[in-house]
């Protein structure tokens, strides 16, 4: 089962360079998820969330949270993507200072979809 903080390297529908996915929420009544991606610092101007290097594992270079693509998916379809080898490869979970980070940054971000912001807002019991 994925769970808030749990990463998953795969590629975006419309990029085929593989991604860290991250896990914002765990699985509502639904069994829905709010995940967002990491890229490189450099090609976007939304630089509301920067990690660095020792932030996560997979984090090698200065790189920003795509708050503009995260999105609502079914948990199980990320699962059943990485039991079938179909792209998706789980990675080391995000630390608890990693995670807050996340979740301050979706309320800050003006690039945040507002139904992430509603979901994430519901999971977290907060308000936007």
């Amino acid at each position: 089962m994925l769970k808030s903080g749990d990463t998953i390297l795969g590629s975006r529908d419309y990029d085929s360079i593989p991604h860290l996915w991250i896990a914002l929420t765990d699985p509502n009544e639904d069994g829905n998820i709010a995940i967002v991606n990491v890229t490189d610092f450099h090609n976007h101007e939304d630089k509301t969330t920067v990690l660095k290097p020792g932030d996560h594992p997979f984090i090698t270079k200065e790189s920003i949270v795509l708050y503009q693509d995260a999105r609502i998916v079914p948990a199980a379809s990320l699962l059943n993507a990485m039991k079938n080898g179909r792209g998706c490869v789980p990675r080391e979970s995000c630390s608890v200072e990693m995670m807050h980070k996340l979740r301050t940054g979706i309320f800050a971000s003006d690039h945040t979809p507002n139904g992430v912001i509603e979901f994430c807002s519901d999971s977290w019991n907060t308000k936007a």
